[in-house]
């Protein structure tokens, strides 16, 4: 048995170091998005972005309905949308691999405009339309909206939590397109760069790259990556297609349960092995 266990344990351990070696670089953190492609406008297809170089990869080219929001749970993988129906503000969780959609509530009440995960609580942040711009949370189980502020004063165009759980937002003023903090705990902003430039369409960030990044522009739908001070970069990709909602791809933690359950079963092993019998 111990040798079997040993066994176990060295193929577990190579298998899990191979897929750690050939594991994707931060070259290749990648985003979901919801959006209109230019060949059929009006119809909203489910793809993925590559954050560093724009790249865009077709999931599914018509999911079937419109999609305002989507976000990923960094705590469980599960995937979750939002858009209009004639029955209301839909809330749905949406699978990765085909963009199918599943209702989990058919009518959440206010339009959501973005909404994101903190990724150090797994609480799901939304600002939602209405007679005023408001802020809130939504319980991914039930889909429930439950206001925090009832006007935050400008349009949210979209939400991106930093991997320290900062949350970021930028929406047009007068001066031009601001970018801001968001205070959680009661919606307020605090403005860092008064006019970053072109208008934000979708938000996230991109924890390997280290900054938010996003659509800008229109429906031409430029790439950038925004620093977390304000800096907007210039033009990685001009995707040509509408992304109107965006969220990081959470990775598989495949690799680190591996290799830990190698060197624990290693460890043992070695330690009862080295035990004298009886």
């Amino acid at each position: 048995m111990t040798r079997l266990n040993h066994s176990w344990a060295v193929v577990t351990f190579v298998l899990a170091l191979a897929e750690f070696v050939g594991a994707p670089s931060a070259e290749a953190a990648m985003h979901y998005g919801v959006g209109e492609l230019v060949a059929s406008p009006g119809t909203p297809a489910f793809l993925s972005i590559d954050g560093a170089t724009g790249s865009v990869t077709l999931i599914n080219p018509d999911i079937g309905f419109s999609i305002s929001a989507i976000a990923q749970n960094p705590f469980t993988g599960i995937l979750y949308a939002v858009g209009p129906r004639l029955q209301g503000e839909t809330f749905y969780t949406m699978d990765p691999g085909t963009g199918a959609l599943t209702q989990v509530n058919p009518d959440i009440g206010p339009p959501v405009r973005s909404m994101e995960f903190d990724p150090t609580t797994g609480t799901l942040y939304a600002a939602v339309g209405g007679p005023a711009e408001r802020f809130g949370t939504i319980n991914p189980g039930t889909g429930a909206f439950t206001e925090i502020s009832p006007d935050v004063g400008r349009e949210m165009a979209g939400l991106g939590f930093d991997a320290a759980g900062n949350l970021y937002s930028a929406g047009a003023a007068l001066a031009g397109e601001q970018f801001y903090s968001i205070n959680k705990a009661d919606g307020v902003r605090t403005v860092i760069n008064a006019d970053i430039g072109p208008p934000l369409q979708s938000l996230s960030f991109d924890s390997n790259l280290g900054t938010l990044v996003g659509t800008f522009g229109g429906s031409s739908n430029q790439w950038r990556s925004l620093t977390t001070g304000g800096t907007l970069s210039l033009t990685i990709s001009t995707l040509g297609h509408s992304v109107i909602a965006l969220t990081a791809v959470i990775p598989e933690p495949s690799t680190g349960v591996l290799m830990a359950l190698a060197g624990l079963t290693l460890a043992l092993t070695r330690r009862t092995s080295s035990r004298p019998r009886s």
